[in-house]
């Protein structure tokens, strides 16, 4: 009986998350088009009643019912929205606490801009009946059960643009970060960071710099299809600014034998590898001019080291 509990309670699989997403991303595509309406009854059957929301410059949302209020109108804006993820992107999943799945996937969204969508976003330079396009990222908790506890999805308004046109990332100051990657960096200038790694745990700044110089001749390239994303949420209760950022990051570097207790892998010394991972940072900007990016104040990539990191 034991062991029959267990496997019902068990953490979803990697293709349990995958045909979840697949479920939300149809349930949630069509918008404001009459012809394919948002389906709301899959979406109540995918999530928790008591599903905690959290939008971009929004409140927070505790229950599934006072979200829809306003997601309906949020869906609406995205008329005739087909919604896939990027080629060569997937669910990265990671096992939290109660063996929930918390997961992050990004998500292409191509839609018609409308009257509602400048309602929505404000002046994105679109103009009604433009094909338009954006990348945002998904983040669920999901329970063993197959339903979303938790979700707060992350896009910018900055990266609302017409269907044809590429992403920026270059001129990204995020991605100049990753070009440039240095403890001397600006971003890093704070004082304190706080830093969790997947299996490695909770350190602090120095921790952090001195894991990574264990990632030998590290080149860091961000994936293809993806574009990290940068979105402010409402003042903490301090008035605080803080941006959270999500980076779509390939790591490729040397493999050194003292990553294999960090990581609990069994991995040669020297093998050339490949670390996938959905950065995620936030970065205080309270009273930064547009021109300055602020500092980073905590950091924690999102992968698992058995699944995500492979040896070329």
């Amino acid at each position: 009986f034991k062991d029959a509990f267990s496997a019902l309670m068990a953490p979803l699989t990697q293709e349990a998350v995958q045909k979840w997403v697949d479920d939300f991303m149809k349930a949630t595509s069509g918008g404001g088009d009459p012809k394919c309406p948002t389906d709301w009854k899959r979406i109540e059957e995918l999530m928790s009643k008591r599903c905690t929301v959290v939008m971009p410059g929004e409140p927070q949302y505790k229950k599934f019912d006072d979200w829809k209020k306003k997601a309906t109108i949020y869906y609406n804006s995205f008329k005739g929205a087909k919604r896939t993820i990027p080629a060569g992107a997937i669910p990265i999943v990671m096992i939290g606490k109660k063996d929930d799945a918390e997961v992050i996937v990004p998500e292409e969204t191509k839609f018609e801009w409308n009257s509602g969508s400048t309602l929505a976003f404000g002046n994105a330079g679109l103009t009604t009946t433009t094909k338009s396009k954006v990348v945002l990222y998904h983040r669920f908790t999901l329970s063993s059960k197959g339903e979303c506890s938790w979700y707060s999805p992350l896009f910018a308004i900055s990266d609302f643009k017409k269907e044809e046109l590429g992403y920026e990332n270059d001129s990204k100051e995020i991605t100049k970060l990753y070009a440039d990657w240095t403890e001397e960096h600006p971003l890093f200038a704070a004082e304190e960071i706080a830093v969790q790694w997947p299996v490695v745990g909770k350190m602090d700044k120095a921790g952090l710099f001195s894991l990574l110089k264990n990632f030998g001749d590290c080149k860091r390239t961000v994936m293809e299809g993806c574009s990290p994303i940068s979105m402010a949420f409402l003042p903490d209760k301090d008035g605080k600014v803080v941006h959270d950022c999500i980076v779509p990051v390939i790591y490729t570097f040397k493999w050194c034998t003292a990553l294999n207790e960090a990581f609990k892998l069994s991995l040669p010394d020297g093998a050339q590898v490949e670390l996938r991972s959905y950065d995620c940072m936030k970065v205080d900007r309270t009273g930064i001019v547009a021109a300055d990016f602020g500092k980073v104040i905590s950091f924690a990539p999102h992968f698992d080291p058995a699944v995500h990191i492979k040896v070329l």
